[in-house]
């Protein structure tokens, strides 16, 4: 996929801390603590780049989208390599990243009307809309 990319001025791309080239693509930091978080998915990738841009003291970080324990279904094809199986978009690891990380600051919420697999706190669309008045 980085190799299709059609690069544009101006833009700063990240990547995986594996992908990362000097000049061309970022690395996304990884979060110091009691144990290193690593990019597993898109979305902890997401979540830790959020991490690293913004002011955790007094800014909030809002994952939009986590369907965790919800839903099996995936925007990806991997019918090649996993068949007909829809096995979870997460694991126990991937919780214990997003519980970390929010435990760093205490500013990671998921927006989500339902419940959600995470160990962090959800909030309701409404009082998302209502946090950005």
């Amino acid at each position: 996929m980085m190799k299709k990319l059609v690069r544009q001025d101006n833009v700063k791309y990240w990547t995986r801390n594996y992908y990362a080239t000097p000049n061309q693509w970022h690395r996304v930091e990884p979060i110091a603590g009691k144990f290193k978080v690593d990019a597993q998915n898109s979305g902890i990738l997401a979540i830790k780049l959020a991490h690293n841009l913004t002011d955790r003291k007094n800014e909030n970080i809002y994952v939009l989208g986590c369907d965790w324990g919800i839903t099996k279904d995936t925007v990806y094809d991997y019918g090649d390599i996993r068949g007909k199986a829809k096995p979870l978009k997460h694991t126990n690891h991937c919780i214990k990243h997003l519980f970390y990380m929010n435990k760093t600051d205490n500013n990671i919420f998921v927006v989500n009307d339902d419940k959600p697999d995470v160990t962090i706190p959800v909030i309701t669309i409404k009082q998302f809309l209502e946090k950005l008045q």
